[in-house]
């Protein structure tokens, strides 16, 4: 039987600063910079529509504060409307920098077909793919910008399948990140759930386990040249098959501006001209092989 498919996405951070850019770039360059950057949710919901997926998750901090910038508020309710028109059912877990606070008014401008994961239980709801295959998807919020518990035992109730369960964890301790409802790999692989959708982590991670897989996305867009923000960042797609096994995630860029770190060896130079001579041709191979972002690099 044919495949049917989902999104699963995580770490938006929309309304987030650029980090890195002060006094670096023209105010101008800066303003063009930012304003690319604010357009990878757009690309987001361009691939959901061209992947023809049935349904989409975020793993949480789809915004970067519980202040919810107005502007990237209206483009998350304009994309997310074009996604439930076009028949995509959204689930939204919200993480540590966006918790589900009771004065979140947004929340009552969603459309029709988006899901939001309740505070301190996980709500279930059943999506029946075109393939005939009957899908729980499970999860939880925050409710404030830290969470201590393991909310990974809140799934075990879960039965049936295929299940995919969507939180923002730290699992196993990851360093570069708070610890937040704190897990391990062992507790993810005992639980009821299929395909664990998870967010908090900046970097792609895909692991395979005996029921299907766990996986971070990574941020939907870089920030700044810190290793866990550098390189191609977007979302993963995942393939359910008509008897309800999964397919390995695969990585779709949507990232508009891209950080890198550029080693450039210097060693052949003898004087500081050729040295920058051989930086900018380093720089100069790196744009050619990415003609479709700006780029930030730190040499």
């Amino acid at each position: 039987m044919a495949s049917a498919r989902f999104l699963h996405a995580a770490d938006l951070h929309l309304g987030a600063p650029l980090q890195s850019l002060g006094g670096l770039l023209s105010p101008a360059a800066h303003d063009r910079i930012v304003s690319l950057s604010r357009t990878s949710f757009g690309r987001l919901v361009e691939v959901a529509l061209r992947e023809r997926v049935e349904f989409v998750v975020f793993a949480g901090d789809v915004f970067d504060s519980s202040e919810r910038d107005p502007s990237a508020q209206r483009r998350v309710i304009l994309g997310l409307r074009k996604l439930t028109e076009a028949g995509i059912r959204v689930f939204i877990a919200h993480g540590n920098h966006d918790p589900l606070l009771a004065q979140w008014k947004g929340r009552s401008e969603l459309p029709s077909g988006v899901e939001v994961f309740p505070v301190g239980e996980v709500a279930s709801h059943r999506v029946g793919l075109s393939n005939g295959v009957e899908v729980q998807v499970a999860g939880v919020s925050y409710g404030a910008t830290a969470e201590s518990n393991n909310l990974v035992p809140l799934f075990s109730g879960l039965s049936g399948g295929p299940v995919v369960g969507v939180l923002h964890t730290n699992v196993g301790g990851i360093g570069a990140h708070g610890n937040y409802a704190p897990c391990s790999a062992a507790d993810l692989m005992a639980a009821p759930v299929n395909y664990w959708a998870l967010g908090h982590i900046h970097d792609r991670q895909v692991h395979a386990t005996p029921k299907g897989f766990w996986a971070y996305p990574g941020n939907l867009q870089g920030r700044s040249t810190k290793a866990t923000e550098c390189g191609p960042k977007g979302v993963l797609v995942v393939d359910i098959d008509g008897g309800g096994g999964l397919a390995e995630p695969q990585f779709h860029e949507c990232d508009v501006v891209r950080f890198l770190r550029l080693d450039v060896d210097m060693s052949s130079a003898e004087d500081e001209q050729q040295a920058r001579d051989l930086v900018m041709r380093a720089v100069e191979q790196e744009a050619d092989a990415q003609p479709n972002h700006a780029l930030l690099l730190r040499v």
